[in-house]
């Protein structure tokens, strides 16, 4: 083999093996992202039937911040109240007196909303958005939120958006 054929082999497989490593690279990335993706999406999913459940079963909203609510819920055993609470920390807890249950974390906003029956004549039974208002007469709560992870030090393609309005059931006046 000749000085030239060595080079030119030697050139090939570094072509080659330059190719191989990005593609090694940008799948080990994809899965990373995919994987991340439907754990955010599992652990998003898994608050959102907590928090909808409570808000379905909820008599009334006693407190709306954009990052917290607070609602009475009726039960069995006694009437109690629940707040869902974003934490500058990317953590969403659920906390009942003195009792903390952390629902999300690496959550980087999260949103609150009140709604009410829209007040039309005849009543047209849509739900509007209010802001300021009394919220007793929140018939509707809108949640929305993002959580996301960094692969290799990068928050790219791993985000999990998040966003339901739940209506209060259990409410007896409206």
């Amino acid at each position: 083999m000749t000085l030239v054929e060595f080079m030119v082999a030697t050139a090939i497989a570094g072509i080659v093996f330059v190719a191989v490593m990005a593609f090694s690279f940008y799948s080990a990335r994809s899965i990373a992202a995919i994987s991340n993706y439907v754990d955010l999406d599992n652990k998003s999913r898994t608050a959102l039937d907590v928090m909808s459940k409570e808000i379905r079963e909820a008599t009334n909203v006693i407190a709306c911040t954009g990052t917290g609510i607070t609602l009475g819920v009726a039960a069995t055993n006694g009437n109690y109240s629940v707040t869902f609470q974003w934490f500058t920390d990317g953590t969403v807890q659920r906390i009942q007196g003195g009792n903390r249950r952390v629902l999300l974390t690496e959550c980087d906003v999260m949103n609150f909303g009140m709604y009410k029956r829209n007040p039309t004549n005849p009543p047209s039974g849509e739900l509007v958005l209010v802001t300021n208002t009394v919220p007793s007469l929140t018939k509707g709560v809108q949640m929305r939120w993002i959580c996301s992870r960094a692969i290799f030090g990068q928050r790219v393609n791993t985000e999990s958006v998040q966003s339901a309005l739940v209506v209060l059931r259990s409410q007896q006046n409206l």
